[in-house]
């Protein structure tokens, strides 16, 4: 279970619409969105784009304040019809915000976004 799908998870079990999006050896503009994960290499991947009109516009909106690029853009995006919430998974004492990321909540601010649309989840394994 990768965390990024567990927070996927609990979005969607709290009545939320989600994706998992990897931007990742994408190019600034062409993510993959995903709704699970298949047992096959990152390349075989399903992608299931976002239909929600809202949800996209304001996605790539702030990708245009970001320099015309999704880099950045934080691991889970949940949406309800009035709500948005991106989600940041890190793991605990071993992975730190990077420069893209910051640069990607400060774009996301300037396009009408608040603090309150962003949440870092910090995990770890436990025995």
């Amino acid at each position: 279970m990768f965390a990024e799908l567990a927070i996927k998870i609990l979005f969607e079990k709290s009545g939320w619409s989600s994706r998992w999006i990897e931007t990742y050896g994408r190019g600034n503009m062409n993510p993959i969105f995903l709704n699970e994960w298949e047992d096959k290499i990152f390349s075989s991947q399903i992608h299931d784009p976002i239909a929600y009109k809202k949800v996209n516009d304001l996605l790539f909106s702030i990708a245009k304040i970001n320099g015309n690029s999704l880099s950045g853009c934080w691991d889970v995006l949940g949406w309800t019809d009035d709500q948005i919430l991106f989600s940041e998974s890190k793991r605990r004492k071993k992975d730190a915000m990077r420069s893209s990321q910051l640069k990607w909540l400060h774009s996301a601010l300037l396009a009408g976004l608040s603090n309150d649309n962003f949440l870092i989840v910090e995990w770890d394994f436990k025995n």
